[in-house]
């Protein structure tokens, strides 16, 4: 099947804005760009100077090989993967993520209902104090409420709200967290985790 894909788009906020807002301790090692879809995140998280390796994934393996011909990079690898569906078995990606950013993926499994397999699956793949940096339509309260449930190892550093760059509305919120050495409260079922 022909691709329909013809150029790139950026959700929610520009890449260069999301980069902006992460620290460069943040942005470091191997980092993945999850729910890639046509944006240009991927290589601008490539151009970061401390970041050796970035995966971009999608569930779209259309999307996938869109992108991969459009914007080849060295540090970069594209992958098609439904995260939405793996929960802890994260495609021999465990404990192997530096950083993972997510620019809508973390919208779409709560509308699907499966936020509590998502999470579960970056929490799997990220090292030892690794960050998860999702941008976010929903409001910092629901975020911060659904990123901060005891049900994970990690602890919500900060939330951002991302400004338009021509100063108008607001165009989403940024939450960093930051992966702990505490195990996660003991699991009730995913009530937590479904918002």
């Amino acid at each position: 099947m022909p691709s329909h894909k013809v150029s790139t788009f950026e959700w929610v906020a520009s890449s260069s804005q999301v980069v902006r807002h992460l620290a460069h301790t943040e942005l470091r090692g191997t980092v993945a760009d999850v729910g890639c879809g046509t944006s240009t995140l991927a290589l601008a998280l490539a151009a970061a100077p401390a970041v050796h390796r970035v995966l971009a994934i999608d569930r779209d393996a259309e999307c996938i090989e869109h992108m991969r011909k459009m914007s080849p990079h060295p540090k970069l690898e594209y992958r098609a993967l439904n995260l939405l569906a793996l929960g802890r078995h994260c495609a021999g990606l465990a404990g192997a993520l530096d950083c993972v950013v997510d620019k809508g993926m973390l919208d779409c499994a709560v509308v699907e209902g499966c936020a509590a397999p998502y999470l579960r699956a970056i929490e799997a793949m990220l090292a030892p104090s690794g960050v998860f940096a999702a941008v976010s339509f929903r409001e910092e309260r629901l975020v911060s409420r659904l990123l901060g449930s005891g049900d994970l190892a990690w602890t919500v550093c900060r939330c951002v709200e991302l400004e338009a760059e021509d100063g108008g509305p607001r165009q989403g919120l940024l939450c960093v967290v930051r992966k702990s050495e505490r195990a996660p409260a003991a699991r009730t079922g995913d009530d937590n985790l479904e918002q």
